[in-house]
């Protein structure tokens, strides 16, 4: 899958703790090579199963449909950010802050929350519904034909299910259960598209279009039963808290505001991604063009995984850093150790890459100077937005430029998208890819230089 498709970025895992501390500072030790050693062990394993599934799907349904149902993954997982309405990081904000015995303000804001998704799903399958049906009495007149439609499309009818998924995940975090999110975020996805797709290679030996809807449908709704259930098994003593809460709901007011701010955030990861591939469904050609970019993206994963790897294990010292105004020395040491680490593995996956390039892409029947010039243009595209996660994760520690950030990301997104479009039209594949690397380095940029206003203190120092 994609880069955010192999779940490294699909669930934003910023974690910011707005919590009152006291200017003590303890000494810490700085997380050791061990630490980041089991992270990067467990980046490594959803990396593996990542290429597998990329493998069998190139081989079961060929490059140009590969490329389509990728595309179409990818618009399921913005759409079902768009569901949420930036509620995930409210949810995790909200949870990870409130004393664990105010079970009363848990449950307020869990039923507020409950309601609210509540609202957004109906509103939505609502309005699809109605799609649906005026796109099809406009085929029954021969105003259009509804099997030229994208699978992106009739994917979409799954998004509510997909949006419910993505949030049980959330509230495994937010709850305390880590090994649960990081498995149904990382490792859940990439298991069941590999079972999938060898199901799917036994009943439908020669897919088209509708075999693949069929598949995407049909893996949202599966992926949706099982974490319910083991919502379930794991959530229950708080299922059984909120069931019998029976007190008159009240709603805070900052449950409400800033979502905006935080859907923008929510859409950092897959967004850019879902508009490359949307340049190259609608300007670009070949037909499998998509599929080469989405693999292309998929085998240079690794680097944002890495990334994640490493930065999430001092989020805790980023906190400290954001509460102690910098001064404390030990999460400054531990922001110089995860960018030392993080830029010399970079350097090392980027040359190994480079240099194996050719033979990694025909393992995966991707042949040519053109599909490599666009493996390595994804590469670099992919190194720069590696190093984005701390700088997301310091900007939006503060809500005034939360909000700045979002609206900034916003514009990037649109220059992107018209960007892409025209650069796709002119220049083709590689102009694409191009304009997606500068995008990341704006974006980057301007990330580096609100830390920099706000903290007065260099974030990628090494030393």
């Amino acid at each position: 899958m994609t880069t955010s498709a192999c779940r490294s970025t699909q669930m934003p895992d910023t974690h910011i703790n707005r919590t009152p501390q006291t200017t003590a500072y303890p000494p810490r030790p700085i997380p050791s090579l061990w630490t980041m050693g089991g992270a990067l062990l467990s980046a490594s394993v959803a990396y593996a199963l990542c290429l597998l599934m990329h493998y069998l799907l190139i081989g079961y349904c060929g490059m140009a449909l590969y490329g389509d149902v990728i595309f179409a993954y990818q618009a399921l997982m913005v759409t079902g950010a768009l569901l949420t309405m930036g509620t995930k990081h409210l949810v995790k904000n909200h949870l990870q802050a409130c004393p664990s015995p105010d079970t009363d303000t848990h449950n307020h804001f869990l039923w507020w929350h409950a309601g609210f998704l509540t609202q957004c799903l109906l509103l939505f399958s609502i309005v699809y519904a109605l799609l649906v049906m005026s796109f099809a009495f406009a085929d029954h007149v021969g105003a259009l034909q509804l099997d030229r439609f994208h699978i992106a499309f009739w994917t979409l009818i799954s998004a509510p299910f997909f949006a419910i998924s993505m949030m049980m995940t959330v509230y495994f975090r937010a709850f305390g259960h880590a090994f649960a999110y990081h498995f149904f975020a990382n490792t859940f996805v990439n298991l069941l598209w590999i079972a999938m797709t060898l199901a799917w290679a036994r009943l439908f030996p020669l897919p088209d279009t509708w075999d693949m809807v069929l598949f995407m449908v049909t893996q949202s709704f599966i992926a949706f039963l099982i974490i319910i259930v083991s919502a379930l098994f794991i959530l229950r003593d708080q299922l059984r808290t909120l069931i019998h809460f029976k007190a008159p709901l009240e709603i805070r007011p900052d449950w409400t505001q800033g979502r905006f701010s935080t859907l923008m955030i929510d859409l950092y990861a897959q967004l850019p991604v879902t508009i490359v591939l949307f340049c190259a469904e609608i300007a670009g050609s070949p037909e499998s063009l998509v599929g080469v970019l989405s693999l292309s993206m998929g085998l240079s994963s690794i680097l944002m995984l890495a990334s994640q790897a490493i930065y999430h294990s001092i989020y805790p010292y980023l906190d400290s850093l954001i509460q102690s105004k910098w001064r404390d020395t030990t999460a400054r040491k531990a922001l110089v150790f995860a960018n030392r680490m993080t830029l010399s593995l970079s350097v090392i996956l980027l040359m190994v890459f480079i240099l194996n390039g050719h033979s990694l892409l025909a393992y995966f029947g991707a042949h040519g100077p053109s599909t490599y010039g666009l493996f390595t243009g994804m590469l670099v595209a992919t190194t720069i937005r590696s190093f984005h996660r701390p700088l997301k994760h310091l900007v939006i520690a503060s809500h005034e430029e939360t909000r700045r950030t979002g609206m900034l990301n916003l514009l990037f997104y649109l220059v992107l998208l018209i960007g892409g479009l025209i650069m796709t039209s002119y220049v083709g594949a590689l102009g694409l890819v191009i304009s997606y690397g500068i995008f990341s380095a704006c974006q980057l940029g301007y990330l580096h230089t609100q830390c920099y206003r706000q903290y007065r203190h260099a974030v990628f120092a090494l030393r």
